[in-house]
């Protein structure tokens, strides 16, 4: 009788080994799983927020697009000529009023851009 109690021990033994070396298993996978899903959400996170910032960028390159254009239509005859300083310096100017403009939202092309190709992701 011991003989038949120590086989029926050693494969219940055997059994609960394999057992709780496939919830082991299991349990590995889920945490792939996991951590796969868990970078997958990181990525497009990161898409999303590159994606919004190409398109506040490209309202704010359209902005000052639109903005020089407009200067050209004003006469350029004043008292005081500031020269090739104040060229630059009204550049910079048109670019910085472009960026706040589109940080701002004001014209909502980012967000139409960024609502439009965010189904992509």
């Amino acid at each position: 009788m011991e003989v038949s109690s120590l086989n029926s021990f050693f494969n219940d033994q055997t059994s609960n080994d394999w057992k709780i070396n496939q919830q082991t298993k299991g349990i590995k996978a889920l945490a792939r799983k996991t951590q796969f899903d868990i970078e997958s959400i990181r990525s497009i996170k990161d898409k999303r927020e590159k994606l919004n910032a190409a398109a506040s960028e490209f309202e704010s390159m359209f902005v000052e697009m639109m903005f020089k254009s407009m200067k050209k239509t004003l006469s350029n005859k004043s008292l005081l000529e500031g020269g090739y300083a104040e060229k630059i310096f009204d550049d910079m100017l048109l670019t910085e009023r472009s960026r706040v403009i589109a940080n701002n939202q004001s014209l909502g092309i980012a967000k139409m851009i960024y609502d439009q190709h965010s189904k992509y992701l």
